[in-house]
């Protein structure tokens, strides 16, 4: 087993957790790095830290999303270096300002697609940012990312 080789590999404890979640086992990829956070978290260092909740957060499917949230903003507390933490956390929020009309919701989207594009000028980042400009009546700023 990936693990027995080496116990304190985040990228084997991904490996695996990946690996259950595409057989319907997304149950088993959260118990797998839960288990693996309990036992190594003392030796891992941020950036492992918090490429592990990053993929919790993915894993997780409970009502409001709240594990999600929790685990993607430990990981962005850390500084993730990892685009998928900031474009997971920037969903989160905007299908809050979605769901509630909350604006408050809608500029933590902005502000994270923002941090997101710091570290990834890809295109579904500055979709996002611009998608967030033009929501926020900021049509101007927003043309100039959709062109």
């Amino acid at each position: 087993m990936l693990l027995n080789e080496c116990p304190n590999s985040v990228d084997s404890a991904c490996a695996l957790a990946y690996a259950e979640s595409q057989v319907w086992r997304e149950k088993n990829s959260q118990l797998i790095l839960d288990e693996f956070l309990r036992k190594y978290s003392d030796e891992l260092n941020d950036v492992e830290k918090a490429k592990v909740y990053t993929n919790l957060a993915f894993y997780y499917n409970d009502e409001g999303n709240i594990k999600e949230y929790e685990y993607l903003s430990a990981a962005v507390k850390l500084n993730s270096p990892y685009i998928e933490t900031y474009r997971g956390l920037a969903l989160y929020y905007f299908s809050s300002y979605a769901d509630k009309g909350s604006v408050e919701e809608l500029k933590r989207s902005l502000l994270t697609y923002e941090k997101g594009r710091s570290i990834s000028d890809n295109y579904e980042m500055n979709f996002g940012y611009a998608v967030c400009l033009f929501e926020l009546k900021e049509y101007a700023k927003a043309k100039t990312i959709f062109l």
